[in-house]
């Protein structure tokens, strides 16, 4: 595995554990957020082809849905594709970031307390652990929604499941629909 898709596997596979998504917790990062999905999936739209946009909505739809061997194939396709790297670089890129910026703030804010011990350092370190799950999981929302009305607005592919967790499902056995929204 290469580095772009160990990281994206890392920052991706906390949202399997993740159901609930507090989304006021983040209501600060949303606009950030949504504004760095919407200029990433314009950027998908012109710079890759339409299999190439529906490897994008898989990844994120098959993430979202806990498919771990169908989003790791997908994932492994996508990183086999040289003129999907740059995106999928970015992508990890954005996420990584967005997910810095968070864990700043807690830290910073957890640094400021007064008297705190050892226990609830650990039980503070816990809850910021489920909070980045559930942080992922909302990134990928925003991004899994941005590229779907990005792709039916341009529309040059329908959205169908492509992998499973043997690999690639052949075009012509591609009939399950993918979610209008996760």
């Amino acid at each position: 595995m290469n580095k772009y898709f160990a990281s994206f596997v890392v920052a991706t596979q906390a949202i399997v554990f993740s159901h609930a998504i507090a989304i006021n917790s983040f209501e600060k990062l949303t606009p950030r957020i949504t504004r760095d999905a919407v200029a990433w999936a314009e950027s998908v739209i012109t710079s890759v082809n339409a299999d190439a946009q529906l490897c994008y909505l898989n990844l994120f739809a098959l993430n979202a849905q806990d498919f771990i061997g169908a989003f790791i194939k997908c994932a492994e396709y996508i990183e086999a594709q040289t003129d999907m790297l740059p995106s999928y670089e970015n992508l990890g890129n954005n996420i990584m970031e967005v997910i810095r910026t968070y864990v700043e703030e807690i830290q910073e804010k957890i640094a400021n307390k007064k008297n705190i011990t050892d226990k609830e350092k650990e039980a503070l370190a816990q809850k910021l652990g489920s909070k980045i799950q559930e942080l992922v999981a909302y990134i990928n929302t925003i991004y899994y929604t941005a590229l779907f009305n990005a792709v039916n607005k341009k529309g040059a592919v329908k959205a169908v499941y492509m992998f499973d967790e043997n690999g690639l499902i052949p075009q012509k056995s591609r009939t399950s629909l993918l979610p209008t929204s996760l």
